[in-house]
């Protein structure tokens, strides 16, 4: 299956650089784990800057960006508790 730049982009992101786990990335966009590490990869290798090393900032900045994005509904990392309408 084709998948288009714009989803690839919407799964490396918070794979490579936010630390979330592949089986939430799995569930939420539907691509999957190889095709996941397969683009992180991509990416890993075609860039010179120090932002593609995985682990670059400290444990404490990847637990505050887990515990924000489970607290904050705009990113839809778990179905809503409740119908938007």
């Amino acid at each position: 299956m084709a998948y288009s730049e714009d989803l690839r982009w919407r799964a490396v992101i918070p794979y490579s650089f936010m630390g979330v786990k592949l089986d939430e990335l799995e569930a939420l966009l539907g691509a999957t784990r190889h095709s996941i590490r397969k683009w992180a990869g991509q990416v890993v290798e075609t860039t010179e800057s120090p932002i593609a090393t995985r682990h670059r900032l400290p444990e404490e900045v990847y637990d505050h960006v887990h515990r924000y994005v489970e607290n904050h509904s705009c990113f839809y990392s778990k179905p809503p508790s409740s119908q938007p309408f």
